[in-house]
């Protein structure tokens, strides 16, 4: 079955660049350098699990034409501030408000608490 023309939008974005920029959102929301941030981002599968990540290996991905981090190096610096890897490919990442696929209930409830307060907050 052939994409859809949502799912091509965006191809030609430049995902490293992408990545360099939400990496350096998220270092400068948690007040992070590459030193800091490699002491928190530990592998979580696979061979070297439980490590760190080197921070030479975070310079290079902040570095543009630098390498491309592996998706365990993406998972594990995702997982360090509370983030799925995916998240960190997203165009325009907000730290403080990253996108999510599906709401939970809890979520859906607040939301429309959130209608209604608007609401009427606007008959006042």
């Amino acid at each position: 079955m052939p994409p859809g023309p949502r799912q091509t939008l965006n191809m030609s974005l430049d995902y490293r660049a992408v990545l360099r920029t939400n990496l350096r959102a998220v270092f400068a929301v948690h007040g992070d350098t590459t030193a800091t941030a490699s002491r928190k981002a530990r592998y979580l599968d696979g061979p070297k699990r439980g490590r760190t990540i080197s921070e030479r290996s975070l310079r290079y991905f902040l570095e543009e034409g630098g390498p491309s981090p592996s998706l365990d190096a993406l998972a594990a610096i995702a997982g360090a501030y509370d983030l799925m890897p995916w998240q960190l490919l997203v165009p325009g990442l907000d730290p403080g408000n990253p996108p999510y696929l599906a709401l939970s209930d809890a979520e859906r409830a607040l939301y429309a608490d959130f209608r209604r307060l608007k609401a009427k907050l606007a008959d006042q």
